[in-house]
């Protein structure tokens, strides 16, 4: 059974706070220490928001 993207998300939490200190780290040493996808750890070090907590691509219409 694949793991829910909440566990995911635990974990590369988990992980960020745990290497905040280190100046350099090995990004790919690390999804697979912890089990996730490097591309996804990558681009959360780098500051991309969760998929929850991603913005919508669409937009209500106002009233005219």
């Amino acid at each position: 059974m694949a793991p829910s993207q909440a566990s995911i998300n635990d974990r590369i939490t988990e992980m960020l706070k745990s290497i905040k200190d280190i100046l350099k780290s090995n990004f790919k040493q690390l999804a697979r220490e912890y089990s996730v996808l490097y591309q996804r750890l990558l681009a959360r070090s780098k500051g991309r928001p969760t998929y929850s907590q991603h913005s919508s691509g669409t937009y209500k219409l106002a009233k005219a």
